[in-house]
């Protein structure tokens, strides 16, 4: 009897119709039909741990921006900003302050240029400083300064009547730390973008010998463009003035412009003594400190 039922299962699954159509297509239809709405649910519950893995995956690598990335990229643009002959490597005050060696730089009259970087790497700090140059143990060049948070900037000292066989080193004397007012500044790179908004347009150094200014001297030209975008007007601007080939500084010097305004755009013109050549790149960078409500004009002031 089983083997009669066997045989008669065997012939009605090869059976077809005239048109071709079998018992066992018809089975296999139906058990779709009938499993159709699971193989939906399933395709929704892989669409949706699809997209959960995919926002989770994207978390994940924002999240470790935040903590990793940023920090990592503050940090290279410390770096950036530290000249390649000028690596803030020495340490002062709990590692939040580094320097670099200083580099003496030929000037005019058998005098010689002081510079040195000192890098802030606290992003929360401003910092003020007392410094000076030690030059064959003579003491020059004293002065006070600030650096804002996660911030490079240079140190100089102009016209020194040194040679280079001079022994020059940098003493940081004394730093006071100031933590930022987060009622004030909520978000410090916001903040700082906003006030140093300046537009350097234009920048080319002319050297002496192509300046036609003077026979007698040696005497560059430096040319450069340089807008307020930001909405702030300023006192004053002090800027720090970099000559550069290939990376490395050739010449510094400082200017300061008197009552810039948001807004204006000023066309600079500065004579620049001295035998600099082979200048590639000019870096020009605004030093305010910004956290000083006293270096702001008012509206109405003339």
């Amino acid at each position: 009897m089983l083997k009669k039922n066997k045989q008669l299962d065997e012939r009605l699954d090869r059976y077809s119709d005239t048109e071709g159509l079998s018992t066992r297509q018809l089975n296999i239809g139906l058990w779709y039909v009938r499993n159709k709405k699971k193989f939906f649910v399933i395709l929704i519950i892989l669409l949706i741990l699809t997209a959960v893995g995919t926002i989770g995956y994207s978390l994940y690598q924002f999240s470790s921006y935040l903590i990793v990335g940023i920090p990592q990229d503050q940090q290279t643009y410390l770096d950036l900003t530290s000249a390649t002959s000028l690596v803030t490597n020495k340490v002062n005050v709990g590692n939040n302050i580094s320097y670099s060696e200083v580099k003496m730089l030929p000037n005019q009259n058998n005098t010689m240029d002081l510079v040195a970087a000192v890098t802030n790497s606290s992003p929360s700090l401003s910092v003020r400083l007392k410094y000076y140059f030690v030059v064959d143990d003579k003491k020059i060049g004293e002065a006070e300064d600030f650096i804002l948070p996660s911030d490079t900037k240079y140190l100089m000292s102009l016209n020194q009547a040194i040679t280079s066989s001079s022994l020059v080193n940098l003493v940081i004397e004394q730093t006071s730390f100031i933590r930022l007012d987060r009622h004030k500044v909520s978000d410090w790179n916001t903040y700082r973008s906003d006030r140093f908004n300046f537009l350097i347009e234009n920048a080319k150094f002319t050297s002496g010998t192509d300046s036609g200014l003077s026979e007698k001297i040696s005497l560059g030209q430096l040319d450069f463009k340089i807008t307020n975008n930001s909405a702030f007007s300023y006192k004053t601007v002090p800027l720090a003035i970099l000559l550069k080939s290939q990376g490395q500084i050739m010449a510094v010097n400082r200017y300061i412009i008197n009552n810039f305004r948001s807004g204006e755009a000023k066309v600079i013109q500065l004579s620049w003594p001295g035998r600099v050549s082979s200048i590639n790149e000019v870096e020009i960078l605004p030093d305010i400190n910004i956290l000083d409500d006293t270096i702001y004009l008012n509206y109405s002031a003339s």
